[in-house]
């Protein structure tokens, strides 16, 4: 684990900033609707902001990189992505105002270089960066650099919607958007206004031929049903990188006999879907048969059977809810939190 700028003034200037931001509290009057960019100066990304903080309960400043995190943004307003399932999705960094005993003594020391000395309940700042598929992590110090940028333009939006002199946050579906100008003294902010991108569809996986010809040849075709999903494993894994992450863990379930068809687990990366869809390939070998019907829930996981399914001729259903394996996903992550498989 790094300390990133543990101490430095950057630090420092970022710690402030979020005090600045809590005593500001625009949770008062902004919600998780309202939502503006901050471009990166050294990267050119957009940052889109969500105030939290408005329900009551987490007050704080979420900040969506990219497409990516806009993407995200999108499915957790929508509800199409539960609970801890967001961890596939999210790209971003968050700063979430909390309690003393829920910092880590490395976010205690960063306070306490800053000067700042706290008083009271869900008024401690900490700061996690986000990536999909990985555990929530300390700011490098290019993420402190433009947070704190990000806190000072977001004081300034919201300052303006309190008082009633802000542009208008959006402009048809074009969304405000503060842009950094470099000046003498600094950079200088002008507002612009931008559509938000959303991420690409995800690309199909080209499965083996020489699987498929196997799955053809020795696996007969029955009336089943099989539900598909991808989802994170509650069980971070480090493997002596600094930043842990949560395995994917495919799940396969079955109205006929028996109920999982497959179960695996894999690293993330590049890699990943065709590791996974090499994994679906093996459990229809090992069971010996085709189901009438492929339900998934998620489109990165269509894109990931698309090929081989339409090959092997079996249809691919979207469905918002899959039942079956929900249950069959409770009771393994029941198993796995008892410490056994078997």
């Amino acid at each position: 684990m790094t300390e990133g700028c543990a101490g430095g003034e950057e630090w420092k200037e970022l710690l402030r900033a979020a005090e600045e931001f809590r005593l500001l509290a625009p949770w008062g009057w902004m919600d998780d609707s309202h939502v503006f960019g901050v471009r990166n100066p050294w990267t050119g990304e957009v940052g889109w902001c969500v105030v939290m903080g408005a329900a009551g309960l987490v007050r704080g400043l979420a900040v969506y990189r990219g497409e990516q995190g806009y993407g995200c943004y999108t499915l957790t307003v929508a509800e199409r992505v539960d609970g801890a399932d967001v961890l596939a999705y999210l790209d971003g960094l968050l700063l979430e105002f909390c309690d003393r005993e829920e910092l880590t003594e490395l976010d205690r020391r960063q306070v306490k270089a800053a000067g700042l000395k706290p008083r009271g309940r869900g008024v401690w700042p900490q700061f996690r960066s986000y990536l999909p598929w990985h555990a929530p992590w300390y700011l490098t110090c290019e993420e402190a650099c433009y947070m704190r940028l990000v806190l000072g333009q977001a004081c300034v939006v919201a300052a303006g919607v309190r008082e009633g002199t802000a542009l208008p946050l959006k402009r048809g579906s074009r969304l405000l958007v503060r842009q950094p100008v470099r000046g003498e003294g600094g950079w200088v902010w002008a507002d612009a206004w931008l559509e938000p991108q959303l991420p690409g569809p995800p690309q199909e996986v080209r499965p083996a031929e020489e699987a498929l010809q196997r799955v053809l040849s020795g696996c007969g075709r029955t009336g089943e049903t099989w539900e598909v999903d991808v989802f994170p494993l509650q069980a971070m894994v480090s493997e002596g990188q600094e930043r842990p992450w949560f395995p994917p863990v495919l799940l396969v379930a079955s109205d006929g006999f028996p109920p999982a068809v497959a179960v695996e687990v894999v690293n993330p990366g590049p890699g990943m879907w065709q590791e996974l869809l090499g994994a679906w390939v093996r459990g229809v070998l090992t069971a010996g048969k085709l189901p009438r019907l492929l339900r998934v829930k998620r489109d990165e996981v269509a894109a990931m059977l698309g090929p081989a399914a339409r090959l092997l001729g079996i249809p691919v259903e979207k469905r918002r809810k899959l039942r079956r394996l929900e249950q069959l996903r409770c009771s393994l992550e029941r198993r796995l939190a008892g410490g056994s498989l078997g």
